[in-house]
C-alpha cells in the first residue's frame, strides 16, 4: 500500500519539475531580449530660472537636460511657450540649440526686452519647454517674474575732451554715452546744464545728433554722441603787410601806358600825342580806383573781437539729459554725481 502511494507522488512531481525547468530556461533566454523589446524614449528636465525675478530690460536662463531611455539615439526638437496673464506683454523666449540628441543639454533664455522694442509687462510668467521626436513628446515648466522697476538712464563720458587745452577762437570734442537702466527706451536730449566759472563770453556746447533729429535714440543698449565745445576768439582784420604789397604792385600798373605815351610822343604827331595823353589820364585814374580793392584783401591778421573773447580759464561743463517724457538722467541731482567734462582756454594765438 505504501509503495503504491509513493509511486503516485513521484508521478505527479516529475511533470512539475519539467515545467519549472522549462520556465527557468525561458527566463534565461528572454531576459537579455526584454530591454530590446521595451520602447525607446527620452527624459526632459528644466532647471530653475536664474535669476528667478528679472528687472525690465533684463533676462533669465534655465538649463534643460535630456537623457536617453532604452537606447534612444534620435534628435529631439525643442520649443518654448510663455503663458502670461491676460492683457500682459509677454517676454520673449529662445532655446539654444533648438535641436539636440540625448544625452545633451540646452539653454532657455527669457528676455524682457522685446525684439520690436519695449519691455515685457511686470508680472509672473510660466515658461514651458516641449521636446518632440517622432511620436514622442515630453514637457517641463518653470516660473519666472519680471519686476516692476522704473526704467532710467545715466550719462557718462566715454572719451574726455580733446584737445584738453585750446586758444580762444578754437574748439574741442568729447564723446558722451547715454546708458539705459532696466531696459530704458526713449529719445534723450543732452545739454550742458551749467558752465563754471561764469564769464561774459563762455564756451558753447553743441551735440552732434544724427541728421534730422534733435535727440539721441536709446533702445535698451548704450548710445553715444559727440560733444563739441566752441570758444570765441579774435576776428579777421586786413594785414598791413599784405596791403602794402598790393599797393606797390598797383603802382607799377600804369608804367606800360607811360612807356607807350613817351614812344608815341617821340614818333607821332599832335593828334597821336593828344590820344595818348587821354589814355594816360584814364590809366592813372584806374590805378587810384583799384587801390582800395587791393587793400581789402582776404588775407588778414587778427584783432580783438568787438564782443569780447572767451577769457583764459579752466572751464567745467555739467551734463544733463532729458527724454521726451520729461524724465531726467538718474545721475543728476544734489545727491548724485553728474557727468562733467573740462576744457582749458588760453590766450588767443597771435
Amino acid at each position: 500500500m505504501l509503495k503504491s502511494d509513493s509511486s503516485s507522488v513521484l508521478s505527479v512531481l516529475k511533470p512539475t519539475r519539467a515545467i519549472a525547468a522549462a520556465v527557468f530556461l525561458f527566463a534565461l533566454l528572454i531576459g537579455p531580449i526584454t530591454p530590446a523589446l521595451a520602447q525607446q524614449d527620452f527624459s526632459l528636465q528644466m532647471g530653475a530660472f536664474s535669476p528667478f525675478a528679472m528687472n525690465p530690460g533684463g533676462s533669465a536662463q534655465s538649463n534643460i537636460t535630456l537623457n536617453p531611455l532604452n537606447g534612444f539615439n534620435s534628435s529631439v526638437d525643442l520649443s518654448c511657450t510663455v503663458t502670461s496673464p491676460p492683457g500682459a506683454t509677454a517676454p520673449g523666449c529662445v532655446i539654444s540649440p533648438a535641436s539636440v540628441t540625448p544625452p545633451s543639454t540646452a539653454t532657455a533664455t527669457v528676455s524682457s526686452v522685446l525684439p520690436a522694442g519695449g519691455t515685457a509687462t511686470p508680472g509672473d510668467y510660466t515658461i514651458t519647454i516641449t521636446g518632440t521626436s517622432g511620436g514622442l513628446l515630453h514637457q517641463d515648466s518653470k516660473d519666472v517674474s519680471v519686476l516692476s522697476v522704473t526704467a532710467q538712464f545715466t550719462i557718462t563720458v566715454t572719451a574726455v575732451t580733446a584737445p584738453s587745452s585750446v586758444p580762444a577762437g578754437t574748439g574741442a570734442q568729447a564723446t558722451i554715452s547715454v546708458n539705459p537702466i532696466s531696459g530704458y527706451a526713449g529719445i534723450v536730449t543732452l545739454s550742458c546744464s551749467s558752465i563754471t566759472p561764469v564769464v561774459l563770453v563762455p564756451p558753447v556746447c553743441t551735440f552732434d545728433y544724427p541728421a534730422g533729429t534733435t535727440g539721441l535714440q536709446v533702445n535698451g543698449t548704450p548710445a553715444t554722441v559727440n560733444l563739441t565745445i566752441n570758444t570765441t576768439g579774435p576776428v579777421p582784420t586786413p594785414s598791413h603787410a599784405s596791403v602794402s604789397r598790393r599797393v606797390s604792385w598797383a603802382l607799377w600798373l600804369p608804367l606800360p601806358m607811360v612807356g607807350i605815351f613817351l614812344l608815341g610822343g617821340a614818333v607821332g604827331g599832335r593828334r597821336v600825342r593828344m590820344s595818348l595823353t587821354f589814355l594816360g589820364i584814364v590809366a592813372i585814374a584806374w590805378v587810384f580806383l583799384i587801390l582800395p580793392a587791393c587793400g581789402n584783401s582776404s588775407n588778414s591778421t587778427t584783432s580783438t573781437n568787438p564782443n569780447g573773447n572767451t577769457p583764459s580759464n579752466s572751464y567745467t561743463f555739467t551734463l544733463t539729459g532729458v527724454d521726451q517724457n520729461g524724465n531726467i538722467s538718474s545721475n543728476t541731482g544734489i545727491n548724485n554725481s553728474a557727468a562733467t567734462v573740462s576744457l582749458t582756454v588760453t590766450a588767443p594765438a597771435q
